[in-house]
């Protein structure tokens, strides 16, 4: 185990795609359209993870199949009271394009107020064009958002 902020951190060994550690779990990727936020995504769906994908166009992010399994949320991240409420209706389970996980009751119903949390927010953030301002604003202000 490794220790993190919240606790000890445990290391799984070996195949790790056929690790189904997310199951029940809800994985929110920041920059999921870019290189490594591709690839984040495909590993959280790939071990189970309710995984939502924050995008800039849903319209063109629903054609990349690399993001396919994701919940596509439209966010713009240099906005911080958008990316906050966006975050808070994804931990909340009211943000209408989440599907996640909800336990059964015994009438069969689905327990609306036992939306999982955001278990891991992952930043993949990068400015796409490299301009000193478009860097600024999505390398460091809304990471830091």
């Amino acid at each position: 185990e490794l220790e993190g902020v919240a606790g000890p951190i445990p290391v799984v060994r070996g195949n790790l795609g056929s690790h189904k550690v997310g199951v029940g779990k809800t994985a929110v990727i920041a920059g999921s359209t870019g290189y490594i936020g591709r690839a984040c995504v495909r590993e959280c769906v790939a071990r189970g993870y309710n995984t939502v994908a924050l995008v800039r166009d849903t319209f063109r992010a629903s054609s990349d199949e690399a993001l396919s399994g994701a919940s596509l949320v439209e966010c713009d991240v240099t906005n911080v009271e958008e990316l906050q409420t966006i975050l808070q209706e994804i931990a909340s389970g009211s943000h209408n394009f989440v599907n996640a996980p909800r336990r059964r009751l015994e009438n069969g119903q689905k327990d609306i107020e036992s939306s999982p949390p955001v278990d891991i927010l992952i930043s993949c953030l990068a400015s796409p064009s490299g301009i000193e301002s478009e860097v600024y604003a999505i390398d460091y202000q809304a990471t830091l958002n």
